[in-house]
């Protein structure tokens, strides 16, 4: 099993006395050595007593691990005294943290008083750290007065500032506030903060607990019940009730009629986040957005915002009908909802926003087979549209529908128009399918062509995605249809260092950093393992290099490293994905352990996945989608940790692998879990989700696309679209699923588990692994 590895030492950097350093280089990761444009200056090579206190560093966190306060307290009071120690500010927050009362060695005497310490000027990556260590100070020595005091000048930057997480801000005023009600006789506490004032800033941090909220804040409390506690009704009455206020109104503003429209279409979404078996409450609600929105276009006219909320509100509802029921009576419904929002626009002439209901009136008879009538709809729609993402969009359907109706020339034409002149704006897509369409024409259509000539004329498309696409989904297709093996991960990164061009400068004198001491910095962070430090030094490192114009590509690849060594993968892949092709395809070919991570969780999933019978690869490529390997992402729709489980699937495969969830019956009788922020730890989410992804090979005969669709959609609609979309071409059918969240899915999934596949052998040239793209099996019941 590969693991995230980076040549060249730290121990070069921070140990040159190996005998100080040599028994912890195992557990270092540390970057390439810096090239020689941006080579470290001579002057910060380390010193013999700097890696004496980094080991000293490690140490302390040693004991600190084991329990051993007083002696980590000592250590970390003589490491904030070391003047060329480049973390004494940190080491001294440390110690600031754990030296108790009772610790009465000489070190410890000599910290600063809490006053002091505060004073001190303390580097921005340690961000709220230093206030929060002032904190456990004052309660380790039981000076209350102290604590309420910085307690309140937490509070008040956390609500300016929202650097911690909500619960804890929510624990914190809770807590201050008894502070103050102990010392209720003391006016000392009540010239800091009142008791009204502490009560202002928790209702600020937690709205949902405010008892008689403004009309301002209705709406920051709904949002609290759906963050808080997953509570939707309480949610959904806060919302009706913002809308009943207005109503109420003599007079409305535009704003207040926007809200009111807001507060409708927060009630849709809160009854779709529920995932109820039951969707009157969506559909009802969804109506009433779409009537709401129909009335004051008519009352306000064409030229205000209504014409857009109208189409926007008409889509989602016929959406929801097409797509929840799948009964003739809903798709009925759904078309009369699209062609009377579509009668009207075009009766006030606003054709402009009747397209995208015609696009979806149009995908709704082509899955209904009327495609026919599909391609009469879309023959006038988008022509004078300067949306280039809508016109993609008009102009896919159309040639996707052309090439499944077996009508390949006018494919291959429809195809064509979606490729822009400019050569620098790909459509991977058109390529592939414009290939697949003279393949096609070749072997069907003898009479237009010979088959020999079809699968030529397809050849230049499918060459063009492997060179240019070679690590995207279409890419990989591309070879599998022309079936060229994928070159070994070893040679692609050879063939990219012999083709690079002369390396750029770097902006500074220690690429991404401004200064050689901030680079020290990060490699000591990294080095000592100080995580969440170093992700806070990348961040306004990041920040700064955004906004210097003499940043290069060079600087954002060494952060990339810095990124991937921190864990901070989210980031890594935001910068990535606003990188030039070419550079993205240079850290492909590069380094594609930073595109395609496992660290830290590569003994925990290898693990689990090798007891319950999954690929450790298929675990990974479903964890970089869901997460971007972040164990407490958190999606809009409560899916929680590292493999983003909803709440209910995890009670649901618990038993599975013997781990116990304390879970409580609601009104309706549903189990639901009594806290589910357990999910966010790795040895609860990767075991559960590994037995979720089990489950879903199971009872889909090791299908991998019907698998991966169902860990992101339900079964029931990847039934559904299979029955009416599923024709024998499984590429085709991925790329004709419903869902645009699904289908990049199942493509991004594939991609990644073929590239971690790779990296298992990385000097191996390898076949595209054919079982990802298996006919589906029976159709669950």
């Amino acid at each position: 099993m590969h693991k995230l590895k980076f040549s060249a030492t730290l121990i070069a950097f921070l140990c040159l006395n190996l005998t100080a350093c040599s028994s912890d280089q195992k557990h270092v990761h540390a970057l390439k050595l810096p090239r020689a444009n941006s080579r470290m200056p001579a002057s910060t090579k380390c010193e013999e007593s700097s890696c004496i206190w980094t080991n000293k560093y490690r140490e302390a966190l040693a004991n600190l691990k084991d329990k051993k306060v007083d002696d980590a307290c000592d250590s970390f009071v003589r490491l904030s005294e070391a003047q060329n120690f480049s973390l004494k500010f940190l080491s001294l927050a440390h110690a600031f943290m754990i030296c108790s009362s009772s610790n009465s060695s000489a070190e410890a005497k000599r910290l600063p008083s809490i006053d002091a310490f505060l004073k001190l000027s303390f580097p921005s990556w340690m961000g709220d750290t230093p206030v929060r260590a002032a904190l456990t100070r004052s309660q380790n020595l039981h000076d209350e007065l102290s604590e309420y005091k910085i307690s309140v000048q937490i509070l008040n930057d956390q609500v300016r500032h929202k650097t911690a997480s909500a619960s804890d801000n929510e624990k914190l005023a809770r807590h201050t506030i008894e502070i103050l009600h102990s010392h209720s006789k003391d006016d000392n506490y009540k010239k800091i903060a009142t008791e009204d004032q502490l009560n202002e800033k928790l209702y600020e941090i937690a709205p949902r607990l405010n008892p008689n909220p403004v009309k301002e804040k209705l709406w920051l409390a709904a949002k609290d019940f759906e963050r808080a506690k997953l509570d939707f009704t309480h949610a959904r009455a806060i919302y009706k009730r913002i809308f009943d206020t207005i109503e109420k109104q003599a007079t409305k503003s535009a704003d207040d009629l926007e809200l009111q429209y807001r507060a409708l279409d927060a009630i849709r979404y809160d009854f779709k986040l529920e995932r109820s078996s039951d969707h009157s409450g969506l559909f009802d609600s969804a109506k009433k957005a779409t009537d709401f929105s129909l009335k004051h276009l008519k009352q306000k006219g064409k030229d205000s915002v209504w014409a857009a909320l109208y189409m926007k509100a008409s889509i989602l509802y016929a959406g929801h009908l097409w797509t929840f029921t799948k009964t003739d009576g809903s798709t009925k419904l759904a078309i009369k909802v699209l062609e009377d929002a579509i009668t009207y626009l075009k009766t006030i002439k606003t054709e402009a926003f009747a397209d995208d209901l015609v696009l979806m009136r149009a995908r709704i008879a082509d899955e209904a087979g009327d495609t026919d009538l599909a391609l009469k709809l879309l023959q006038n729609v988008g022509k004078e549209t300067k949306d280039d993402d809508k016109r993609d969009q008009l102009l896919w359907t159309k040639a996707f529908i052309y090439y499944k109706l077996q009508r390949y020339s006018e494919a291959v034409q429809a195809f064509t128009d979606m490729i822009p002149n400019d050569p620098k704006e790909h459509n991977a897509r058109a390529h592939f399918w414009r290939a697949e369409s003279f393949k096609q024409l070749g072997t069907r259509d003898t009479a237009a062509i010979s088959p020999t000539r079809g699968l030529n004329l397809s050849i230049p498309d499918f060459n063009w995605l492997i060179e240019n696409e070679p690590f995207g989904y279409y890419g990989l297709v591309a070879s599998y249809e022309l079936k060229v093996a994928l070159p070994s991960i070893e040679s692609v990164r050879k063939a990219q260092h012999d083709k690079k061009k002369t390396e750029e400068k770097s902006a500074g004198p220690i690429s991404p950093f401004e200064t050689a001491e901030l680079y020290e910095v990060s490699q000591l962070l990294i080095s000592v393992k100080e995580i969440e430090f170093e992700r806070k030094l990348l961040d306004i490192t990041s920040q700064k290099m955004a906004s210097n114009h003499s940043t290069t590509s060079l600087n954002w690849i060494d952060l990339l490293k810095l990124y991937a060594q921190a864990e901070q993968y989210l980031n890594l892949f935001e910068s990535l994905a606003g990188m030039p092709l070419e550079v993205r395809n240079q850290v492909f070919a590069d380094d594609p352990e930073l595109v395609f991570p496992t660290e830290p969780y590569t003994a925990a999933v290898q693990s689990v996945a090798g007891q319950l019978g999954v690929r450790w690869e298929f675990v990974f490529s479903i964890m970089r989608q869901e997460s971007s390997l972040n164990p407490m992402a958190r999606s809009p729709a409560n899916a929680f940790g590292l493999l983003q489980l909803i709440p209910e699937n995890a009670l649901e495969v618990a038993k599975d692998v013997g781990i116990h969830l304390d879970a409580h019956k609601d009104s309706n009788g549903h189990m639901q879990l009594d806290n589910p922020e357990v999910l966010f730890d790795p040895n609860v989410n990767i075991p559960l989700g590994v037995a979720l992804m089990k489950r879903l090979f199971k009872k889909n005969q090791n299908n991998f696309i019907k698998t991966v669709a169902g860990y992101n959609s339900s079964p029931s609609a990847i039934d559904g679209w299979i029955r009416s979309r599923y024709h024998g071409d499984i590429l085709a059918f991925i790329d004709d699923i419903p869902y645009e969240e699904t289908k990049t899915y199942v493509k991004t999934v594939m991609r990644n588990f073929v590239y971690y596949s790779r990296l298992e052998t990385p000097s191996v040239d390898v076949e595209f692994p054919a079982w990802c793209l298996e006919a589906f099996p029976t159709l669950s019941q």
